[in-house]
């Protein structure tokens, strides 16, 4: 009996911890980089405020790049690694529900999250009359953008770095002891659906992806230790044959290490996509 007690307060810790994670917060903004800019607010379909940036390109176009940050950073993170879009391109930097200046009580990893995006869709959509919007993804911003290209006709292509593929897998690979991890994770995924109304099961951009019918460029690493590499392999498996879509895999590369000789391929990707 005590035994099973510790597991659920164990277990119940871990599920409080996921998703209402330490947030890394950071203080770069685009001003720091000489970027004009404006701060703009959205409210998503179930009543959330969310903070996002507006970038305008340096060149006059109706395209712009939603860009998503991963967990539990904030849109800052992405800022400097994704900065040369702006040559081209209007850029939006949102702050997903929870996270950064956004509002919100926890993180679903990406249920809610969706929402997010899609008012930022709307958003560029009615507010900044873009016709072409292209959404960059990194870690849970790729699984969400995966996710919500599936719910929209507005997004015309993404690029997807290091995305899970299923919330279950990364729920099993969240605790780290090996005969107990199999429990506790099922003991993460009942606290979800009966705290939060989230089925882990169900939340998957592997799944999602099969039936995207617009250009996807994923890329992931094979040794990346907090999304590993089955993930990027199931999403690519289950990747519809488009002759514009693209695949880069990496084998040395860690977590969150995009190197600059990626921004060649994701300009042109954008430019041919777009």
């Amino acid at each position: 009996m005590v035994a099973l007690l510790l597991l659920a307060i164990v277990s119940f810790w871990g599920f409080y911890w996921a998703v209402n994670p330490i947030k890394i917060n950071s203080l770069i903004t685009p001003q720091r980089l000489n970027m004009a800019y404006e701060t703009i607010h959205l409210k998503t379909a179930d009543n959330i405020k969310l903070i996002a940036w507006y970038i305008p390109s340096k060149i006059k176009t109706n395209k712009a790049i939603i860009l998503l940050h991963g967990y539990p950073a904030d849109k800052g993170d992405i800022l400097p690694s994704t900065a040369f879009l702006h040559e081209k391109y209007n850029l939006l930097y949102l702050d997903f529900r929870y996270f950064g200046q956004s509002e919100g009580h926890y993180s679903s990893i990406g249920k809610h999250e969706v929402l997010d995006l899609l008012s930022a869709v709307n958003y560029l959509h009615v507010e900044k009359n873009i016709s072409h919007i292209g959404v960059w993804g990194f870690s849970m911003g790729g699984a969400v953008a995966l996710m919500g290209a599936a719910q929209t006709k507005l997004i015309d292509s993404i690029v997807v770095i290091s995305p899970y593929a299923r919330l279950d897998w990364i729920a099993d690979e969240y605790f780290k002891i090996p005969i107990l991890r199999y429990l506790f994770a099922k003991l993460l995924s009942w606290w979800a659906y009966y705290i939060l109304d989230i089925d882990i099961h169900q939340i998957s951009p592997a799944q999602s992806i099969k039936i995207i019918t617009i250009p996807v460029f994923l890329i992931y690493s094979k040794v990346d230790s907090v999304v590993p590499y089955r993930h990027g392999n199931l999403i690519e498996k289950n990747m519809p044959v488009n002759d514009t879509s693209n695949v880069k895999v990496f084998d040395i590369l860690e977590h969150g290490q995009i190197p600059s000789s990626l921004n060649h391929d994701i300009t042109q990707f954008f430019d041919k996509t777009l």
